[in-house]
């Protein structure tokens, strides 16, 4: 022949089956194991499922390419959908690479399954599931997917119950389950379940389930689970999402059952269904909306375990989720884009745009101020921020063209499989779920793998742009030979090199698991280390292992240094030197990895205020330190905590330069060191004054104010000010925190106390100014309202070692701050609040 490659049919293909039966065997583990699996040995447990997914993708893959070299020719399913998620694929990358942050956005633990490797295992999942399967298959492919459902299905509702199924210490919760949160689950059963539905409803038209000698097993089967996963979402918390979504999907089967229904079987359609294949998902139709307008499951479940009061009710086994809103999401994604118009702020990086964009009055709610996200409402609204408006753009498309095609084909085609009804009222489910609920890894990618069951149900004469057709394409020329060995080997070395690295990575996280495993249980810090550094040596582009191994380092700098002013020996002063270098370096290195993290650069900062003081050498100069600490508010200026180290840092420098006048024996020396101690301690009440702006209740910004405006040696003036500050807004909580503060220093009790007593009313649960409040009353004599006070800070601190003294102090009727001060500077003195603020 002439041509250099030819179109065949598939049945005239030459194939070599041993290398398609790893392709199928391969997928048809994705398809068994993805639901279930979980390895414990790496947090969090759901990342070993995303590992062996992708080295059971990557080794399908190569098994394809090599099934390519072995015969020269590729089977595959044609479609425009191809194209589409190719094009996605290149701007995922593009934006990845322009990111500034490629490994963050490239690979690793992707809880939502949005990063580049993600969405490339997806949708290589889909094309070769498409390519090695068929009709035929179906039966197999529906087992398995229906048979690891019921499983999990059954599994989880056992776990519900109390019953332990899985596990492993993070196994012990009510809530556990491979998939991710109980509304995670929820979406998945949503998913899987509208498949059954559609399969049952449509039954006995599934021609290769009937003619197979297990059919009846093979319809029980999919009759329990999808009873069994029905069961769980009815159970599970009451998710309006999920009800939403499968309300969509119902009506989707309605809608086809009646236009297919309909059409004339004379005329070549397909035959007109039963009754069941109409009422079975009306009937869905109709719970799901009683249900998302009802409060009547969880009142159900509420009742059978205790009543809606009890402590052991239903509803509290599921810990509630929190997410930014889509109001929310979608205000941060439009700031992104006005700088990145195109492609955004890369995948996998929400969080650093949540630090930048989010809404300043989020730092007045009491429990999440201080909380970061690492993905908005949904997938999609996330995706805007993250991808810009190309990769928005070409999403949309490509989930347009996915369901377009889906519907047209089965409405057009003349074999009515069950599969394509329930398949394609899932894949609107799915769709769906991506506007209204960030997706797991596990749910994004069924998703992907019932599009490639859709596209191996289709036949190799169907045509079409939104269609799915089977080619092979044979290469009989010598030299497109070489030149196609040449692209696969590539892509073989390629996907080696991707499986290598997924096991390389979560061998990293195993080791990083083990070194949190210690902190958390024990005191051997340098065992920890060892662990992170494991970690580090298998991974070395991952910059959170090396900002753990500089946080431990930092705590054990901390207690080298105790024992240095206590003993200042040579050995504890080469100690100090090599721990402080390792927890420094370490820090650095975290930062100039990940300089979008904050968190590294106010390490780096809480490394340089925890040396500076120390003789007889400084490390870190106060201007490395104020400049670090400002550093960090360009990658979080909404956080107070920012400031508040930026204050902390200046007024430690203020505090530095005091010492060095009081040495200094130069007038002029001495001059200018003053001023430079009145510019330090301005710069420190203007970035204080900014934290207080942020978060009104702050109560260590109010108490570091008031620290500096004594340090200015204007008790009096600050005190003027705030009364003039409180006379305008009387109800500010932290105007009355600092202002008692400021009484307290002043030795005036009484007008402390009134203050005090007024930021408790209206905040019942600002540990610290029941702290001060509790000192007054025990300086005033009055022991018993002194240890009510001290006890509600320890029902608030439960781990609070000087609250529990203190407790102990007042019901012995000894002094509140017996046997503390000394040897601790006196409350306010020192340089953080005597305690933290729980609040609810």
């Amino acid at each position: 022949m002439d041509e250099e490659m030819q179109y065949h049919s598939e049945e005239s293909a030459v194939t070599y089956d041993w290398a398609k039966k790893i392709v199928r065997l391969a997928m048809y583990a994705v398809v068994f194991l993805a639901p279930l699996l979980f390895l414990p040995q790496a947090l969090p447990v759901w990342f070993g499922k995303q590992t062996v997914v992708y080295m059971l993708v990557g080794l399908a893959f190569i098994g394809w390419l090599v099934d390519f070299l072995a015969n020269g020719s590729l089977s595959y399913r044609k479609s425009f959908l191809n194209v589409m998620f190719l094009l996605l694929l290149a701007v995922l990358l593009l934006s990845t690479l322009l990111s500034g942050n490629v490994t963050q956005g490239l690979w690793g633990v992707d809880s939502t399954g949005e990063k580049f490797s993600s969405f490339l295992v997806f949708v290589l999942a889909y094309f070769l599931l498409a390519a090695v399967s068929d009709g035929k298959s179906s039966v197999t492919l529906s087992s398995l997917l229906f048979g690891s459902s019921l499983l999990l299905g059954l599994m989880t509702l056992f776990q519900m119950m109390g019953y332990k199924m899985f596990s492993g210490v993070y196994a012990s919760t009510t809530d556990f389950n491979p998939i991710g949160t109980a509304n995670s689950l929820a979406v998945f059963y949503g998913l899987i379940s509208t498949v059954g539905i559609g399969v049952l409803a449509h039954f006995k038209d599934f021609k290769e389930a009937l003619e197979h000698r297990f059919g009846s097993i093979f319809y029980w089967l999919v009759l329990a689970a999808t009873a069994v996963m029905l069961l769980n979402l009815f159970l599970i918390v009451n998710f309006k999402a999920v009800w939403i979504g499968l309300g969509a999907a119902m009506m989707v089967l309605v809608s086809l059952s009646v236009r297919v229904s309909g059409r004339d079987s004379r005329g070549g359609g397909i035959a007109r269904f039963g009754g069941i294949s109409f009422y079975l998902p009306l009937i869905v139709l109709v719970l799901s909306i009683l249900l998302y307008f009802s409060s009547f499951q969880q009142n159900f479940m509420d009742s059978m375990t205790g009543g809606a009061e009890s402590t052991t009710r239903w509803s509290l086994r599921f810990p509630a989720e929190v997410s930014p809103s889509f109001r929310a999401t979608f205000d941060i994604g439009r700031q992104v884009l006005s700088q990145d118009l195109f492609f955004g702020s890369g995948p996998g990086t929400f969080i650093n745009d949540y630090s930048l964009y989010r809404d300043k009055s989020l730092n007045f709610d009491r429990i999440f101020w201080s909380v970061k996200f690492f993905h908005g409402s949904a997938l999609a609204p996330t995706m805007l921020a993250t991808t810009g408006l190309l990769g928005i753009i070409v999403f949309l498309l490509a989930l347009l063209v996915a369901i377009g095609t889906i519907l047209k084909n089965t409405l057009t085609s003349k074999s009515g499989e069950p599969l394509r009804f329930g398949i394609a009222a899932a894949v609107v489910f799915g769709v769906l779920m991506w506007f209204l609920y960030p997706p797991t890894f596990t749910t994004s990618l069924f998703v992907f793998l019932l599009i490639g069951v859709f596209a191996a149900l289709a036949g190799p004469d169907e045509g079409g742009i939104l269609s799915f057709g089977k080619r092979t394409v044979a290469v009989s020329s010598s030299s497109m030979m070489f030149i196609g060995s040449l692209v696969a080997i590539f892509f073989i070395v390629g996907s080696i090199s991707g499986v290598y690295y997924s096991f390389q990575k979560y061998l990293a996280e195993s080791y990083f698991t083990a070194g949190m495993n210690i902190i958390n249980t024990t005191t051997d810090f340098d065992g920890a280390i060892a662990e992170f550094k494991n970690a580090y040596s298998i991974d070395p582009r991952d910059d959170k292992y090396l900002r753990l191994q500089s946080q431990v380092n930092l705590v054990k700098l901390r207690a080298v240094i105790n024992a240095l002013l206590s003993n200042p020996t040579q050995e504890n002063l080469q100690l100090f030197d090599n721990t402080f270098v390792q927890s420094y370096e370490a820090a650095r290195q975290a930062r100039d990895l990940n300089p979008f993290e904050v968190s590294n650069w106010s390490l780096i900062g809480a490394i340089c205020e925890t040396v500076i003081p120390i003789p007889p050498r400084q490390r870190c100069s106060e201007k490395f330190l104020t400049d670090t600490y400002e550093t960090a508010i360009k990658y979080d200026p909404i956080s107070p905590q920012v400031y508040l180290d930026a204050g902390r840092g200046w007024l430690l420098a203020a505090d530095i330069l005091q010492v060095r006048i009081n040495q200094s024996k130069d007038a002029e020396e001495q001059k200018k060191f003053q001023q430079d101690r009145v510019s330090a301690l301005n710069n420190a009440i203007t970035f204080l004054t900014k934290s207080a702006d942020l978060k009104p209740d702050f109560a260590s910004a109010h108490f570091l104010s008031a620290q500096v405006r004594v340090r200015q040696n204007d008790l009096k003036g600050a005190i003027k000010k705030l009364e003039d500050t409180q006379s305008v807004a009387p109800d500010d909580v932290g105007v009355l925190f600092q202002l008692g503060f400021l009484y307290y220093q002043d030795q005036d009790l009484q007008k402390a106390q009134l203050a005090f007593e007024r930021a408790v009313q209206f905040n019942t649960n600002y540990s610290n100014a029941r702290y001060f409040l509790g000192l007054i009353y025990d300086q005033q004599g009055n022991k018993p309202a002194a240890l009510d006070q001290f006890l509600k800070i320890g029902v608030l601190n439960p781990d609070n070692q000087e609250v529990k003294l203190i407790v102990d102090n007042l019901s012995n009727n000894r002094p509140a701050l017996a046997s503390i001060v000394p040897p601790l500077p006196a409350p306010e003195k020192r340089q953080t609040p005597p305690v933290q603020d729980v609040v609810q």
